[in-house]
This record gives C-alpha cells, structure tokens and sequence, in this order.
C-alpha cells in the first residue's frame, strides 16, 4: 500500500494538473478492517495526494470506492482500470467523464499512453469512450478532421453487435433499435459486407425474427378474424417467449405485443440485410396498425401505451415497407400531422404543444412516405416550417429554440429540410465541422456533444447526418426512412414509385402531378431501356451533391454519364431501377 501512494505520488506532476483540473477522493478499506480516505488534487498548484477528506465546500469530481489490494493493482497496472469498474471492483460516485481523466494514473511506465493491456480493458475503454490525461484523442472528441474514421467507427458498432456492456442494461428492452443503428451505421459507412458475413446476416436475421409477435387465431375464428393488434415486433427477448426464427403460433403471452417503434426498426434492419420479408406476419402487422391508431388520428406505440407523433412516423414506415396502408386511415392522420403545425410554422409530438425539430421530421417524412406532402402542405405552411427548421442551426441544429446543439439534430432536421427542398440554405461546412468535433477517431463513433462519451444512438445520427449533408463516402441515406437508397431500393414487394420519388426529391413533381413532367419524363422513357441487364443502381443529386450507390458498368454512353454524375437533367433527382426496368427522373 505505502509502495502504491508512492507511486501516485510520483505521477502527480503540474503537467497533469494543467490537463485535469479536478479533485477526487479515494476512499480505500483495508483486509484489518476501516476505511483511509484520500484527497488527490489535480487541481491547485502543482498537485498532492494526501490522507485527509475533501476540503470544506470543494467540489469534488469522483469519488473512487475499493480495496487496498485493488488499488495497489490499479497502480501497478496489473488491472484495467475500466475493467475494475465494469466488475464491481472499484466503485465511483460522481462523474464517469471527470474519472475517466484518472486512466494516467492506473498504468505502467512502459505501457503505451493510449491503449490499455488487456482484450477487455480495450473493450471497456472504448465502450467508456474513455482517453487518458495524455492522450491527444482516444475516445475523446478531437479536433477537427479532415476525413471520416470509417475503420474506427465500423470497429465501435461491431462491439455493440458483439456483446453490449453493463452500463446499456437500463436499454435492455430496446436491443431491436441499437441492432439497427449498428447495421444501419455499418451499411452506410460501406463496411457491412466486411464487418458481417453471410453467416452472421442470418444469424442476425434469424435473431430478429424471434422477436415477432405470432398471434395465433383461435379456434373456430374466421381466418379473417381480427386478432393482429398484438402483432408486430419486440424490441428484445425480455418477456420470456420461446426463440424461434420460423415465426410459428405458440399462444399469447399476457401482456406481450408488438411495438411501433420496435417494429420499424426490424424491418428497416431486415432491409438492409437484404431479407425477402418471407417471414414477416404481413396481414397482422397492417391490422395492428388500424388496432393502433386512435380516434384522432394519432397511433399509440403499442395495445395502450403512448401516443404522440413518433409512431405516426413508425406506423408510415410499417406501411410502406410493407406496401399495404390497408390499416391506417391516411386522411386522420395526416389531419392529426397538420394540426401540430404551431404558430412558429414548427410542428409538435401533438396539437397545440411546443414545436420540435425530431417531431417535424416524424411528421413530414410520415408525409413524404404517404406523398401527400404537397397536396397538404400549401406554399404558406411549407415556407414557414422550412424558416422554423433553418434557424435551428448554429453551427449544427438543435431540435428547439435556445436548445444547444445536438449531432442527432443534423439528421433530424437536416433531412426534413431537405424533404422540404430547403437543403440549399443550410450551412453544410459548419454542420461537418461541428459534427467533426464529435467524433472519436481512435476509439470510434460519434458523441451527443463535443467532449462526452460516444454512444450508439448519436454515433448513427451522426453519420446518416453526415450523409443527409453529402459527406464524401458514406452512402446516401433515404430522407424519409432513414436507411441507405441501396437498402430502400432493394425492398420486396412492388410500390408507388412516386411516393419514393417525393421522399428523396420533395417538392419536385410537375405541375400535371405525373413522375417528371414534361420533357424530363420523356428523358426517363428514353432511358428506361438502357442497360437492362445492369444491376440496380442509384443517383440522386440532392441540395447540387450528387449521390452515387452501386455504380456499375454501362453499355449506353448516355447511361454511363448518367451514373457517373455527368448528366444532370433539369437539376433532376434520379433514382434508378434498372433490375425492373424502372428508371424515375423528377423535376
């Protein structure tokens, strides 16, 4: 124990103080029995660690709880300091983000400033997104950089495939999202294909499927008999019900039921891994929604759970993924959209609440995947709304006014403005350059706000913001269903292609309401028939960025310049299907 006050001792440096700039307590038990309480100062002059409790209203920045043995392992690097946190060796009251600064103290000479020893403790140091004191960038936002850590954040979203850490139990329930977040993030980074094999998609896939809630009908009911409103999926296996990827009946759970939010997110993922939706409970999930959605036009998440514009935008996800809108009564709800549009021109969770800038994109993008944006969004209403969204930047948006800025915001509305057509009024070099101060280059993802820990949630927001703002390497993401255009382009089952048309261009529809107007769809027929053994492919060219996704080989010269950006007709926005034959041009 004395060796190990030494050592501290001996760490403590007016360098380390000028980086720091906090107090902790250590308070160490001892096998003989009661506690020494220490003070280290990392704070005032050139720094001390001495027995003795905090000073008489300091304030403290963490509060570190272990035994004498442990501490003498910290000191001597034998274990990892996160690793003592992540087991219950060590326990902290206070700041995980001020005890993080503390990684100096807790390793050996000889061991590289930035990485801790052991698999483990890496593992936990970048869950933690925790850098030591004399590290320029490990797990802590950086300055800015000049290109995207795509190696970096690919490795960030496979731990969370991998095994999630003791601090995201409180999520548990939620485990359908972040399996979205984490093949979504990968899909647009260009690395899913890397990061998972084939082997590990089914898996993956297989595990999402045993997750859908499988209503069987009961005896002597019609096989029309309206029993789909607990259908849908779980956001993870936390009820109880028996594994199984083949989605066959196996009776009612009390009290178990799909969720909106959760059934998004699966079939978004299941898109994006390519799955035909063989599977998927398709009569039932429509009738759920109609199960769902209330008098008002407002959806509730699941069988008497909460209500407000979020599963609107889930329910208009479903739908659209599954083309059958048979269970939402579309005027309603589009009514109940509308009338959440305040006196700001923002629009709320509901009517007459306080405008919010994730809300509006629920909203619109509910609009855009329905393609009543135009038709319900006269001139007046859409220009106010596209002010409200625009002065929601400062550098990167906020999601309310005097609200600090926020990555998932860039996305939020950032796509909205765009599904507005406004995505040429918005700053994009002070958006990147905010966003780039969130990110973790060494450790990998993308943090909430400049210098906190990265999570998987902003990590995404943040890339599909960076895509929404034309970043130079991450595919392009769909405005509206916030998947990439591969993914979106790749869905079973034949839809209007008009409603996917006014999700990626808004606002772009020719004056006579048809696909492209005028001369610009007779391009498109013109084009339709050119390279039609091509695979699919996709342009888009949204705010003057062109957008590309599977370019391929072209036999027509015109083809060719079409897809390598080239050919821009009319400031167009293009979306090509050649696997169909289906090439969508819109003014």
């Amino acid at each position: 124990m004395d060796a190990a006050v030494a050592a501290v001792k001996a760490k403590v440096t007016p360098e380390l103080v000028a980086n720091v700039g906090q107090v902790y307590i250590f308070e160490i038990g001892h096998a003989g029995g009661g506690m020494s309480v220490w003070r280290l100062d990392l704070k005032n002059g050139d720094g001390e660690f001495t027995k003795g409790k905090a000073k008489k209203g300091e304030f403290i920045g963490a509060t570190l709880t272990m035994h004498d043995d442990i501490f003498v392992q910290l000191v001597s690097g034998e274990i990892d300091a996160m690793m003592a946190l992540l087991r219950g060796k060590v326990m902290l009251t206070g700041s995980k983000k001020q005890a993080a600064k503390l990684q100096a103290l807790f390793q050996r000479d000889d061991e590289d400033d930035d990485v801790p020893t052991s698999m483990l403790g890496k593992l936990a140091w970048s869950l933690f997104g925790m850098g030591g004191v004399g590290s320029s960038s490990v797990g802590r936002a950086t300055a800015i950089s000049p290109d995207i850590a795509v190696k970096q954040h690919s490795d960030f979203f496979m731990r969370f495939i991998d095994m999630l850490p003791q601090f995201m139990e409180s999520v548990d329930t939620n485990r359908m999202t972040l399996v979205f977040f984490t093949i979504s993030g990968l899909d647009l980074l260009g690395t899913l294909d890397r990061k998972i094999s084939p082997e590990q998609k089914k898996e993956i896939v297989d595990w999402i499927y045993s997750l859908q809630v499988v209503v069987p009908t009961p005896p002597g009911a019609k096989s029309d008999h309206n029993h789909g409103h607990q259908a849908g999926f779980r956001g993870a296996s936390f009820i109880g019900a028996l594994y199984d990827p083949c989605c066959e009946p196996h009776g009612v759970i009390p009290y178990d039921g799909g969720h909106l939010a959760m059934s998004y997110t699966a079939l978004a993922s299941l898109a994006i891994l390519g799955d035909d939706f063989s599977r998927v409970c398709r009569r039932d999930m429509a009738r759920a929604l109609s199960a769902y959605q209330k008098a008002d036009g407002s959806f509730m998440c699941a069988e008497d759970g909460e209500v407000d514009m979020r599963f609107t935008y889930c329910a208009a996800c479903i739908a659209y993924f599954l083309n059958d809108w048979s269970g939402i009564d579309i005027p309603k709800a589009v009514q109940y959209i509308t009338s959440s549009q305040g006196y700001d021109g923002g629009i709320a969770q509901g009517p007459g609440l306080e405008s919010h800038g994730s809300f509006a994109f629920c909203g619109v993008a509910s609009l855009a995947l329905m393609g009543k944006i135009n038709e319900v969004l006269p001139k007046p209403k859409k220009e106010k709304l596209l002010k409200w969204l625009l002065m929601r930047q400062e550098s990167g948006f906020c999601g309310r006014p005097h609200k600090p800025v926020d990555t998932c915001y860039s996305f939020w509305v950032g796509s909205t403005i765009t599904l507005l057509g406004g995505a040429v009024f918005v700053n994009k070099e002070e958006n990147r350059a905010f966003l780039m101060k969130t990110q973790h280059t060494d450790a990998g993802g993308f943090s909430k706000w400049i210098d906190v820990m990265a999570d998987p949630l902003h990590s995404y927001m943040a890339i599909s913001g960076l895509a929404i703002n034309g970043e130079e390497g991450i595919g392009p993401v769909h405005p509206a269903l916030n998947i990439s255009v591969r993914a979106a382009l790749q869905l079973p089952y034949e839809r209007r292609d008009d409603a996917m048309l006014d999700a990626i261009a808004p606002g772009r529809r020719g004056v006579d309401g048809g696909v492209g107007g005028g001369g610009v769809g007779r391009i498109a027929g013109a084009l339709a028939g050119l390279c039609k053994t091509a695979p699919l492919c996709a342009l888009m060219v949204v705010g003057g960025v062109v957008y590309k996704c599977d370019m391929v080989a072209a036999e027509n010269e015109v083809a060719r310049k079409l897809l390598s950006g080239g050919l821009v007709v009319g400031g167009a926005v293009i979306a090509w299907r050649v696997a169909r034959g289906i090439l969508l041009v819109k003014n």
